[in-house]
Parts: C-alpha cells; sequence; structure tokens
C-alpha cells in the first residue's frame, strides 16, 4: 500500500510539474506578441546585414530598420510582466533587458548614438544567449484554429 501511494504522489507531482500554463484568450494573444516582436526585430537585422559591411546606409534602408524595430518594441511592451512568468518564470527579467538593449538600438538610429548602439547590443547579446539555451522552455500558447 505504501509503494502504491508513493507511486501515486510521484506521479501526481511529475504530472503536476510537467503540465503547461493555461493562457486565457487575452493572455495568448499577448503571449504571441513575443514571437511577433522577436520576428520584426530578426526582420530589420537582415536588412541591416544585407548592406555593405562599414558603408553607409541610405535613408530610406535606415527608416525601414527603424520602423521594424519600433513596431517590434511595441509589441514587446504589451506583453503583461504575469504572461511573461507564465511563459517562463526568468523571462521576465530577462526580456526586459531586450527590451532595454532594443529601445538603446533605436535611440541610436534616431540620434546616432554611438554608445547606445554598444550598450544594447551588449544588451541583445545577452538576451541572444539566455534565449539559445532556454527556447525549448519558453511556453507559447498554440493558436486557435478557425473552421
Amino acid at each position: 500500500m505504501k509503494k502504491l501511494l508513493f507511486i501515486i504522489s510521484i506521479t501526481l507531482l511529475l504530472v503536476a510539474c510537467s503540465s503547461k500554463p493555461t493562457f486565457n484568450e487575452v493572455e495568448g494573444i499577448q503571449a504571441r506578441y513575443f514571437i511577433e516582436a522577436l520576428e520584426l526585430d530578426n526582420e530589420s537585422i537582415k536588412i541591416s546585414n544585407s548592406q555593405t559591411p562599414y558603408g553607409t546606409i541610405d535613408e530610406e534602408t535606415v527608416s525601414q530598420i527603424l520602423e521594424l524595430k519600433m513596431k517590434s518594441l511595441n509589441l514587446a511592451k504589451k506583453i503583461p510582466f504575469e504572461v511573461l512568468e507564465k511563459m517562463h518564470p526568468d523571462l521576465p527579467v530577462e526580456y526586459s533587458g531586450y527590451k532595454v538593449g532594443l529601445q538603446l538600438r533605436i535611440n541610436n538610429l534616431i540620434e546616432g548614438d554611438s554608445i547606445a548602439e554598444v550598450e544594447g547590443s551588449l544588451l541583445i547579446k545577452d538576451w541572444s544567449d539566455w534565449y539559445s539555451k532556454n527556447i525549448r522552455n519558453i511556453k507559447i500558447p498554440n493558436e486557435k484554429r478557425k473552421n
């Protein structure tokens, strides 16, 4: 009987620890902003990386990059702490560093502040390292399919 209770207890503990958090409809939308924000920023990086190294970037391209980064930051700011925490317990702190880094890089594009660019790049590098290590543990709700 003790063995059976022990097995049931362990099973319940494993189920409780491995279960996905539940997101209501609004939280699900907010959680998907996370992916959209990263995709927008990645698109801005692709445009930036397609330029000639150490060359001058024309105003139209800078505007494209800036617009994508600003849209990314605006989406990132819409995700409440509680939703980020449901996605991963460390995500609120780590993602806030990413948002600060993104804002600094935007400041560089607007004001030509090279120190902001360096600081922002370092914060985003830290974020990227953390994200790469933890991507599999970040919970994002599936989109409900419309019939």
